[in-house]
């Protein structure tokens, strides 16, 4: 059953890999965003420009904070775990250079949904455009090739319950000092 679930996985990462089309734009922003602390300070410049004085200044660490945990928590305990290898090692796709460290889940996807959640818990206003930016950032991944498509759903759920889960506590934590 679980052999079905990777196949299933290789062959939609396939699918995609080929026939999303390749622009010198998106391969560039791509190869920008893999830096990895190129969307930290991305979401860190959005946060600055929709941030008004009359939100609470938890608008801004809050986010950047669950972008750190989820970072955490993806990169250095679940791929530790897992330890799934990435499809440029097996050569399935080959775009650009192969990062060293396992695959599963996508730290990019799960810091970016962590960040897109909680600021769209707290802008609903511009919910769209967050969550639109933390999926470019997300579906690179799979562009680049250093992703299979279920790594960055693994990514988009973990971000989003980091999320979801500090937005509660923070719920909490205001109506115990209420």
């Amino acid at each position: 059953m679980f052999q079905q679930i990777l196949t299933i996985d290789k062959n939609i990462t396939i699918l995609i890999y080929q026939y999303i089309p390749r622009f010198l734009l998106f391969d560039w922003i791509s190869q920008l965003l893999n830096i990895v602390s190129v969307p930290f300070f991305l979401w860190a410049i959005i946060l600055i420009i929709v941030y008004n004085r009359k939100k609470p200044l938890y608008f801004i660490w809050l986010p950047l904070f669950n972008l750190l945990v989820a970072g955490g928590i993806a990169n250095y305990i679940l791929k530790n775990i897992f330890e799934r290898l990435r499809p440029c090692i097996y050569d399935i796709v080959i775009n650009f250079s192969c990062p060293t460290d396992f695959s599963f889940p996508s730290g990019h996807a799960a810091t970016s949904f962590a960040t897109a959640t909680t600021i769209a818990l707290l802008d609903p206003k511009r919910k769209y455009l967050y969550y639109s930016i933390a999926l470019i950032i997300s579906i690179s991944r799979v562009y680049l090739g250093v992703h299979y498509f279920f790594d960055v759903i693994g990514g988009i759920v973990s971000g989003t319950i980091i999320s979801i889960l500090s937005i509660k506590i923070l719920h909490y934590i205001k109506a115990y000092k209420t």
